[in-house]
C-alpha cells in the first residue's frame, strides 16, 4: 500500500512539474510575441510621426457628399489594426472622435480649409494633431525600448520608455510608457497604453 501511495504521489509531481514546465514555456514564447507587438507599434508610430505621415497615425478631414466637413478614419483604423490594436481599443479610439466629427458636420469643407487658429480647433474638437495620441506630449519621441514584461489574469503588460538621441548619439529617457496586451481570437492584442 505504501508503495502504492508512494508511486501515485511522485506521478502526481511529476505531472505538475510537467505542466509548469509547458506554462513558463508558453510564456517565455508569449513574452517574445508582446515584446514584439509592442516594439512594432511604437516603431511604425514614430517613424511615421517623424516621416511626417499625419494621415498614417490620425484621421483626417475631408468633404463629405453634402460638402460638410467629416473625419476619414480609413487608413487610421487599418494601420491600427495591422499593429495588433484590439477591436474594444479601436472602438474606443473611434468614440473618441464623436464630438469632433458632430462639430466639423455643421462646418462646410472649403470653409474648413481657411481655418487657421489653433483656438478654431480647440473649440471644434480637432486640435487632435496638435498632440502625439499614443505617446503623450508635443514631440515625438526618437525611439522605444522594452524593460520588462509582466503577466497577469486579464493578459499582459509590456513596460518600456521612450527616449530621446541627442547629437552624441546617447539616449536620454524621454518617460515611461505601458502597453497592455489581451488575447483575441488567439492573438495578442493592444488593449490600453499608458503613459
Amino acid at each position: 500500500m505504501i508503495k502504492t501511495v508512494c508511486k501515485v504521489f511522485v506521478l502526481i509531481i511529476a505531472v505538475t512539474s510537467l505542466n509548469c514546465s509547458a506554462q513558463l514555456s508558453n510564456q517565455e514564447k508569449d513574452s517574445v510575441v508582446v515584446t514584439q507587438v509592442s516594439t512594432d507599434f511604437f516603431n511604425w508610430y514614430i517613424k511615421s510621426a517623424k516621416s511626417g505621415e499625419q494621415a498614417e497615425y490620425n484621421p483626417i478631414e475631408v468633404q463629405d457628399k453634402n460638402g460638410m466637413t467629416t473625419l476619414d478614419f480609413s487608413r487610421y483604423m487599418k494601420n491600427l489594426r495591422k499593429y495588433s490594436f484590439s477591436d474594444s481599443l479601436m472602438k474606443r479610439e473611434r468614440m473618441s472622435y464623436v464630438g469632433c466629427i458632430q462639430k466639423l458636420s455643421n462646418i462646410k469643407y472649403t470653409d474648413y480649409l481657411k481655418l487657421t487658429d489653433l483656438d478654431d480647433f480647440e473649440n471644434l474638437e480637432d486640435d487632435f494633431t496638435n498632440q502625439y495620441r499614443w505617446t503623450g506630449g508635443q514631440e515625438m519621441f526618437d525611439g522605444y525600448a522594452v524593460s520588462s514584461v509582466e503577466f497577469t489574469k486579464q493578459g499582459a503588460v509590456v513596460h518600456g520608455r521612450l527616449y530621446y538621441v541627442d547629437d552624441t548619439s546617447n539616449e536620454n529617457s524621454g518617460g515611461e510608457i505601458s502597453t497592455v496586451l489581451i488575447k483575441q481570437d488567439g492573438a495578442w492584442k493592444i488593449s490600453d497604453i499608458i503613459y
